[in-house]
């Protein structure tokens, strides 16, 4: 299944920065795969044993599904389901094969890194070469910052942010080439700079923290690869010509907009009163918006009514993964939403015995708390979403028993001294 997991993130990104068509030919040929495969492995390798242990995703997807029964669009609404129920089970069946042969996560782990590395590091040269075209112009990001933010090869500004803080994890606790994890830190740390995004550098800093007092047994390590990290910043800083003046530092903090976290939080209201019309199951998986175009009797808003703006575009993000639960799939599906999150990165702190997925731990923090400030954990539609509940599933299918030891145990008894044969030793006979 490595194969698959390569051509699934490859597919991914390139949907994500590549302008080549249609963005669904590339997401359908490479999460068709996984469902062929997913299904594959069910008939053939898999049991109800097996499912019990990730009975928390299956739930999710269940709920999702009849989210369907309320939404406006249902036939959108089950293939937005299909195409998460094909990418969980795939990945079942790929971290169930990994647990017998542990370096396939090692080889995942690589194959990520390896695919980020040449994005993080184009985007820094989209910007060297032609700034303005690494910059979104959208009316969107005017509409929350009154600012353009880098957004590198990406359509969004989150897009690179979430990217390169994957990639900063990867290099950081991934066994790759010293030159590999200095040039994709550098890059990863000033992309995430560029952005602006105040929730991305809290999220790799708390990930960054708690995972090397978890995982990091090998401090000199640790600092050789902080100050190659460190230096291989500051030579991008100066080759790119970065504005580090206090001026643009000021505007990076932008402490004006802290009080509101740059509208969010008006929106964010909004949302929470629309939820209450539709408690239970929401407005339809991926279906949110609908809960600004609609009344609660169902009679279309009047444009002259409230003032939601953009709220109205089906594109529009609310920029939190976990109040858009809460207008897609209700109080019932945000509740599981939000379990399935808890229980991934307790199942990986508690259970990784062997302590070989810091990269996946790092992974599931920094992305759920980057959540916070922009919708990322949700549709395995991009890459970053993908890769989380790639990581989640890891940890939810996590068992202490199954987990690799790095050294076998080394016996304190003393031997025990050899026993004299016999002059004349015991004969067994066999009784009648």
């Amino acid at each position: 299944m490595l194969w698959a997991f390569g051509f699934l993130i490859l597919a991914l990104l390139i949907k994500d920065t590549v302008p080549i068509g249609d963005v669904y030919v590339l997401r359908s040929l490479s999460q068709g795969m996984c469902l062929a495969m997913g299904v594959w492995w069910l008939f053939t390798r898999g049991s109800v044993a097996t499912l019990q242990r990730y009975w928390l995703i299956l739930a999710y997807c269940g709920i999702l599904s009849g989210t369907a029964f309320v939404s406006a669009d249902p036939w959108r609404v089950l293939l937005q389901v299909l195409s998460l129920t094909a990418v969980t089970l795939f990945f079942v069946g790929f971290c169930e094969q990994a647990q017998e042969k542990p370096t396939m996560q090692t080889i995942a782990a690589r194959i990520a890194t390896y695919a980020l590395l040449p994005i993080c590091v184009g985007s820094l040269l989209l910007y060297k070469i032609a700034p303005t075209l690494s910059y979104d112009q959208s009316v969107e990001s005017l509409a929350w910052d009154n600012t353009h933010r880098f957004k590198g090869l990406f359509g969004k500004p989150g897009g690179i942010a979430a990217a390169s803080g994957i990639l900063l994890g990867l290099c950081v606790f991934t066994q790759v080439h010293w030159i590999v994890r200095a040039a994709g830190a550098g890059s990863a740390v000033l992309c995430m700079y560029l952005t602006l995004s105040r929730s991305f550098w809290i999220g790799s800093f708390v990930a960054l923290a708690a995972t090397l007092f978890l995982y990091v047994r090998r401090k000199g390590l640790l600092l050789t690869a902080g100050i190659g990290g460190l230096l291989a910043t500051l030579l991008l800083v100066v080759f790119l010509n970065v504005n580090t003046s206090t001026l643009n530092q000021s505007k990076a903090m932008r402490s004006d907009s802290l009080e509101n976290l740059s509208g969010r939080t008006t929106v964010w209201a909004l949302a929470l009163t629309r939820f209450w019309d539709r408690p239970l199951l929401g407005y339809g998986y991926t279906e949110g918006h609908h809960a600004f175009l609609y009344s609660q009797h169902g009679r279309k808003q009047d444009s002259s009514g409230e003032n939601v703006g953009l709220l109205r575009n089906e594109t529009f993000s609310l920029h939190n993964g976990y109040i858009q639960a809460l207008l897609d799939s209700g109080g019932l599906g945000a509740l599981v939403y939000v379990a399935l999150i808890s229980m991934a990165a307790w199942r990986m702190v508690w259970h990784d015995t062997a302590k070989v997925h810091a990269s996946a731990l790092y992974s599931l923090i920094f992305l759920s708390i980057a959540n916070i400030g922009e919708t990322l954990v949700y549709t395995p539609a991009t890459f970053h979403a993908t890769y989380y509940w790639y990581a989640a599933i890891l940890a939810l299918g996590l068992r202490p028993s199954l987990a690799p030891d790095l050294a076998p145990p080394v016996s304190k008894k003393v031997p025990a001294e050899p026993v004299k044969p016999s002059r004349y030793p015991i004969l067994s006979y066999p009784t009648t």
